[in-house]
């Protein structure tokens, strides 16, 4: 027994290898259906979608306002940011980088759509007054914040006010469904609070109390928007840019007096329909750094699938009774890797000449999507 132990087990390597040839083959339907579960679902916006129908689908866990018989709005934040930088990792890791687009272009864009989330809610029935109303409450320690120009987010969370022109940080971070991101730019409109939407441990916001004080209904919009539609599925990436409303920081928020509010939080990836740029550019990446990070990946799936871990004193792997990781996860494993190899790289997406105005439609009808919030 302890023979026929050490033969199974005696080279990952060329486990690995028998399992990407001879296997192969026999397992690839298998790791198609594999590699295709766990696939989100989505909902694809369009100018012929039902917006209600559409609401429910994004915002699951409440179907909108009840009437409050208040018709009077302050929009007193209004963020979009523009992810810049988005990366995949599976097995080896693909990154996408938005080029020729600035962040005046970002700031300029997010003004307008300001403007006609006004129109809008105008429409729905509202009349919506300036952010300045709000100067004599509490609200006035946010508006006190700086937004006068665009700010880029790196990976470490840092942020910096953009004084320049062109876009040149290109970075990653934590990830939301299976995307992973990426440096940003977030603008926020003119005359709006810009930092309403960040963590403020034990502190109730603001504008809760704020909409008590002036008898006014407070709303705060963030929209959040990717340029590359992955997959978000645990290995599949579909390469396609496209326009998509992130589902990590997209929200909605109205604060109504007498202490009354409601929240919406994008559950949902809402797929939209235009664009950023259709040229991709590949950056390059050397065949002995794909060979390298092919093999790394496929050094640990054939770990996982012996029973392998690291000794404590660092030296040559030992075997792990027990092991966690069935054969068929770690067959998948092993092809999501050898799949993921071709996919290795760095590309660049060039900005489209009327980039400014397929994204404002586009988030126009985002826009469109969240007022279907607010009761007529």
């Amino acid at each position: 027994m302890g023979t026929t132990m050490r033969q199974k087990i005696w080279h990952p390597w060329g486990v690995a290898l028998l399992l990407l040839t001879s296997t192969w083959s026999v397992n690839a339907a298998l790791l198609d259906r594999l590699l295709a579960a766990g696939q989100p679902e989505f909902v694809e916006l369009s100018d012929q979608s039902n917006l209600a129908e559409a609401f429910k689908q994004v915002f699951p866990e409440v179907a909108g306002l009840e009437t409050v018989g208040m018709r009077k709005l302050v929009i007193g934040s209004f963020v979009v940011e523009f992810v810049t930088s988005q990366r995949v990792k599976s097995g080896a890791e693909v990154t996408y980088t938005l080029a020729g687009i600035t962040p005046a272009q970002m700031q300029g864009m997010t003004d307008r759509l300001h403007l006609e989330f006004a129109t809008l809610l105008k429409q729905r029935g509202y009349e919506v007054l300036p952010a300045s109303v709000l100067v004599n409450s509490v609200y006035k320690t946010e508006l006190a914040e700086p937004n006068e120009q665009p700010v880029v987010v790196d990976d470490t969370g840092s942020a910096s006010d953009v004084a320049k022109t062109a876009l040149d940080v290109v970075n990653t971070g934590s990830s939301a469904k299976g995307e992973t991101q990426m440096a940003s730019v977030i603008a926020t409109a003119k005359g709006t609070a810009p930092k309403v939407f960040e963590s403020k441990f034990l502190n109730l916001p603001l504008a809760g109390k704020a909409a008590d004080e002036t008898g006014l209904g407070i709303v705060q919009a963030r929209l959040k928007l990717n340029f590359m539609q992955f997959d978000p599925g645990f290995t599949k990436i579909d390469r396609k840019p496209r326009n998509m409303l992130a589902t990590k920081d997209s929200r909605m928020e109205v604060f109504w007096p007498a202490s009354t509010s409601s929240q919406w939080a994008l559950k949902t990836p809402v797929v939209l329909p235009h664009v950023s740029g259709e040229k991709i550019t590949d950056l390059g990446m050397s065949t002995g750094k794909k060979a390298a990070a092919v093999a790394k990946g496929l050094f640990g799936a054939a770990n996982s699938l012996l029973g392998f871990g690291a000794s404590s004193g660092g030296g040559a792997p030992r075997f792990v009774a027990g092991s966690q990781m069935t054969q068929v996860d770690a067959l998948a494993s092993v092809g999501m890797t050898a799949h993921s190899a071709a996919n290795s790289g760095n590309f660049e997406v060039a900005a489209d000449a009327d980039y400014e105005d397929k994204v404002t439609k586009d988030l126009a009808l985002v826009l469109q999507l969240y007022t279907q919030a607010l009761p007529k």
